[in-house]
């Protein structure tokens, strides 16, 4: 039940962010649609090759993400944040 309402807060949030009207409810709905694409994704990645091996891959991402902020558009605070969930995901891994 606390997933469910956590999931209609963030999509809340996200339509209210890219500027979604809630009575429109059509850019909930396409949030909605495609959080269900990414979750059968992940899902069928952590079936064939673990937890440990799709973590592995966000870390890196946070890392590659991290170090383009810094190099390409300059922007620190945002790069700090990358590598701060990067640690964070890497010792998830650590733990496994």
């Amino acid at each position: 039940m606390l997933t469910g309402q956590l999931t209609f807060i963030i999509l809340y949030k996200l339509a209210l962010f890219l500027g979604g009207d809630m009575e429109d409810n059509s850019t909930i709905q396409e949030a909605i649609r495609i959080r269900g694409k990414i979750y059968d994704i992940l899902q069928a990645l952590v079936a064939e090759h673990g937890i440990g091996m799709v973590l592995s891959v966000f870390e890196d991402v946070c890392f590659i993400q991290a170090t383009s902020l810094k190099i390409h558009d300059n922007c620190i605070d945002k790069a700090k944040s990358w590598d701060k969930i990067g640690r964070q995901i890497a010792r998830i891994v650590s733990d496994l």
